[in-house]
């Protein structure tokens, strides 16, 4: 399989992607730095659904899929539609 480099170039972004990475790396520049943190803490937060990016939002159509790898199989959340 061969990738075209050019769907790297910064032009190849759309502007809804632009967006969506410049609201991540500013949220991400205003959280306190991880390794400064208590990681019992964290561990805490995510349990309660909280995070860097806010609360988890669950969706009532989404699924949670096993997914079978090399290393043993592993679960991911889903939601829209699928290409089988």
């Amino acid at each position: 399989m061969e990738v075209d480099p050019k769907v790297f170039d910064a032009g190849s972004v759309d502007d809804e992607t632009l967006a969506t990475i410049e609201t991540i790396e500013g949220l991400l520049a205003e959280a306190p730095p991880l390794q400064e943190q208590v990681p019992s803490e964290i561990r805490a937060a995510r349990a309660r659904g909280e995070g860097v990016l806010g609360s988890l939002v669950h969706l009532e159509d989404a699924e949670t899929r096993k997914i079978p790898s090399p290393a043993g199989s592993f679960y991911r959340g889903h939601h829209g539609p699928v290409a089988r």
